[in-house]
């Protein structure tokens, strides 16, 4: 944890640690930008056609996203059957959700980007689990994403605002192990690939993928 002499952020879930540093980055509505693919989708997945209000009520759920606490909190997200029984409850009024359980069963894409690598491979299943609670039944159904991996397994010891934190990368292989053994055999297609990036002048492995329900 970084110690500082000026205000402090309020405690900040890290993979898995809990930070503090002295700046709590602002969120900046200026760097919304959506293409007109990413517009189209979000509003037929809203029902707003409106430009403006569409802004609006997708910043509005970012800050309230900023500011969840952890996704290991089972009053935010517990892990669930991830069968293909019918939702225990009807789809719920997104703009009322305090939580993500109440989404068990009615999500028909979960784009998981840049999230799965922050923490321990137990952790990373967790999640994992979590996540397949909340897929709709219906064939097509997906869970994708991409985050750093490796050509093999590993973990690796990461400094981050003043902390070190042990951190797993997924292989291909590894990544489509684990989600075979979430769901039942023959239920899903994974697929998963590794690509170079360059981020901060560094040449990174990102791992793309995605999990489909056959």
């Amino acid at each position: 944890m970084a110690s500082s002499d000026g205000p402090q952020s309020p405690p900040i879930p890290l993979g898995d640690r809990v930070v503090q540093y002295e700046t709590h980055p602002p969120l900046d509505p200026s760097l919304y930008a959506l293409s007109p693919s990413e517009a189209a989708f979000f509003k037929a997945a809203t029902g707003i056609d409106d430009d403006a209000a569409l802004k609006e009520r997708i910043l509005m759920v970012q800050e309230k996203a900023y500011k969840l606490e952890t996704c290991f909190d089972p009053a935010v997200l517990s892990v669930a059957s991830s069968n293909r029984a019918v939702p225990p409850s009807p789809r719920p009024d997104l703009s009322a959700l305090t939580s993500l359980n109440p989404l068990r069963g009615h999500c028909s894409v979960i784009n998981a980007s840049a999230f799965f690598h922050l923490f321990t491979e137990e952790k990373q299943l967790h999640v994992a689990r979590a996540l397949a609670g909340l897929l709709s039944s219906e064939p097509g159904s997906l869970i994708c994403g991409a985050h750093l991996g490796a050509q093999e397994p590993t973990t690796l010891t990461d400094n981050v605002l003043g902390g070190k934190f042990e951190l797993f990368r997924h292989s291909p292989k590894s990544w489509e192990a684990m989600w075979d053994g979430v769901f039942t055999v023959g239920e899903v297609k994974v697929e998963a690939s590794l690509n170079k990036i360059e981020f901060m002048n560094q040449e990174l492995q990102a791992l793309t993928w995605s999990v489909t329900r056959l």
